[in-house]
């Protein structure tokens, strides 16, 4: 008698055992219910309250995105994506080489193409707003999917809440077929303030045999459909190699900031200060966003700006230029 028990016993602790995974099995299943999960790959943001708190975050820790990032495991950003095609890039051996990462990662970059020379850039140039997309450009929020290109931001709401595998399918389809909503991605190199018709200088300055590196300053706008705008300026040092301008680290890069910009959005705007001054070692550039807008029309002006651009170059000369309204 005491041994049919146990084995009562035993088989009741075994059906428990199975009832409890299938559960578990079950609520992995389902969507999450938090206000910002991790699923399939891509960041699931259940609101764009949820949304906007998070670019709120990532704008007051611009220098800890890297930290923010990896506490979703697996998770791989558009922003840290590129900063590894960067990476690989300027390790490159050869043109060849070259030339193979630039085939393998046409999913990472845009060219833009001004006076004749071409750069290769991200595909949304806010280090803010490419730490929340994947790096097949795609996000979720409040029930909808968004997928980033170089010019297009594509929605869809939904197809199945409770399965995004398939609703990442059936997204897919809809893109090819022509059946997601649209609309488009602007990136802006600002040479003039749209209220005051000033001119803002973008600037370079080119050295080594041939001008084939320099260090370049400028003042950007990004505008993704009616989900994100932003303003900001950046340092960067670049190589020049097939004819494309590229990312290339030296030893030390600086951004420095003095001005005062605006923001209007709904009837509103608002006049906004900003001082920054930031030195790196061993990096390509250093990128501050000033302000970003979402789900909403903003227009961001510059009222006055004076922002000195700064390397210790490779041949360890120090190399200046200005940008300034």
């Amino acid at each position: 008698m005491k041994r049919t028990t146990l084995f009562f016993s035993a088989m009741l602790l075994l059906l428990a055992s199975c009832f409890t995974s299938c559960e578990d099995s079950q609520d992995a299943a389902k969507p999450s219910d938090e206000p910002l999960s991790f699923q399939n790959g891509l960041l699931v943001f259940k609101t764009h309250a949820d949304f906007e708190s998070t670019l709120n975050y990532l704008k007051n820790n611009q220098d800890n995105l890297n930290e923010w990032e990896s506490q979703f495991k697996d998770f791989k950003s558009l922003r840290s994506s590129y900063a590894h095609f960067e990476d690989l890039l300027s390790r490159a051996g050869d043109d060849s080489e070259l030339e193979d990462l630039l085939a393998a990662n046409k999913h990472l970059y845009s060219l833009r193409k001004i006076n004749d020379e071409t750069e290769l850039l991200p595909l949304v140039d806010d280090h803010l707003i490419a730490t929340l997309f994947n790096a097949e450009g795609l996000v979720v929020v409040e029930g909808k999917l968004m997928k980033l290109t170089d010019d297009q931001l594509f929605e869809k709401e939904l197809a199945d809440k409770s399965d995004l595998k398939s609703s990442l399918l059936e997204f897919k389809n809809a893109i090819e077929l022509g059946k997601a909503e649209k609309s488009p991605v602007v990136k802006t190199i600002v040479q003039y303030d749209m209220k005051t018709g000033r001119r803002i200088e973008t600037c370079e300055n080119k050295y080594s045999k041939k001008n084939r590196k320099r260090l370049k300053g400028e003042i950007f706008k990004n505008q993704l459909g009616n989900l994100f705008s932003s303003v900001g300026a950046r340092t960067k040092h670049q190589k020049k190699r097939l004819g494309l301008w590229t990312a290339a680290k030296t030893k030390q890069v600086r951004l420095k900031i003095e001005g005062e910009y605006s923001q209007e959005a709904l009837g509103d705007i608002v006049y906004l200060p900003i001082s920054y001054d930031k030195t790196e070692s061993n990096e390509n550039k250093i990128s501050k966003t000033f302000e970003f807008c979402v789900n909403v029309t903003c227009t961001f002006g510059i009222t006055y700006m004076q922002n000195l651009h700064w390397c210790r170059c490779d041949d360890n000369e120090t190399r200046t230029c200005e940008t300034e309204i």
